[in-house]
């Protein structure tokens, strides 16, 4: 498995709450049996009660996983799936089966040039998963960092590829208009929107209420999410639209791409 962070190869992927990635060189805080002074033969737990040992209290993972390998024919092999709940089923529903979106582009040739690439969008149009094959090597990191978002920060890649205007996953999310998702204070922007609109009363009353219709067998639905966002005020996308213009400005120095309002009246 790939340490999204310094590109080793270690024995678990995904982070536990609490811990770290890192450490001294060449270690890595991953889960363990024989952490916490847990020993093989089940001998000792020192430092842990006996309800710390529980096996029905495991760390909850959060963060995707990686794998990946160097396969014969000079071909690079990079998996990224989110980390699935520990009390989530094993097998997927058939509901949500069909609400997953997979999108797959293979413009790898036999001798290695091109790329295969096959991109799951689960059910509340989040990046799921990345699989990618090819004679070129990628920045492990950058896939890893795509896996959680939203659909939309990939400019609604689903529908354009359904269109026929995405030949190739990678070419695409290489191109210059996703140079910012991979900005290192990308994530915070992100979390700063997120706090902003938990705080909106009007916006929690609109959640609420559309809560109140969930099956909740069938938990959450792709529908009923696209409900609430047409219900949006207009007030609230104004304040993210305004927030990415200001993450925009403020990272001029790497994001110069970017056509902003003011550079159309200089160019008037």
């Amino acid at each position: 498995v790939i340490d999204p962070v310094n590109g080793d190869m270690v024995a678990a992927g995904g982070a536990p709450r609490g811990s770290q990635l890192g450490g001294e060189a060449g270690e890595h805080n991953v889960a363990s049996p024989t952490a916490g002074g847990m020993t093989l033969g089940g001998d000792t737990l020192d430092g842990m009660d006996s309800e710390e040992a529980s096996p029905d209290l495991l760390p909850d993972f959060y963060m995707p996983i990686a794998k990946g390998g160097f396969l014969p024919g000079n071909l690079h092999y990079y998996r990224i799936h989110s980390c699935k709940r520990a009390d989530a089923t094993s097998e997927p529903s058939a509901e949500t089966s069909k609400e997953e979106h997979v999108i797959v582009t293979d413009t790898l040739e036999a001798n290695g040039k091109g790329h295969f690439c096959r991109l799951t969008i689960d059910s509340f149009g989040k990046v799921d998963s990345i699989t990618y094959l090819g004679g070129e090597e990628l920045q492990v990191e950058s896939l890893w960092s795509l896996v959680g978002l939203s659909e939309t920060f990939l400019n609604h890649i689903f529908v354009r590829w359904k269109d026929g205007d995405i030949p190739d996953i990678v070419e695409f999310l290489t191109d210059e208009w996703a140079t910012a998702l991979f900005h290192d204070r990308f994530m915070d922007f992100c979390h700063q929107i997120q706090l902003e609109m938990r705080g909106q009363d009007e916006l929690k009353v609109i959640i609420d209420r559309a809560l109140q219709s969930v099956n909740l067998k069938e938990g959450l639905s792709r529908k009923l999410l696209d409900s609430i966002q047409a219900q949006l005020p207009k007030s609230s996308v104004k304040a993210v639209q305004d927030h990415l213009l200001e993450y925009l400005r403020e990272n001029t120095n790497h994001l110069k791409t970017y056509f902003l309002p003011e550079n159309w009246e200089q160019a008037k």
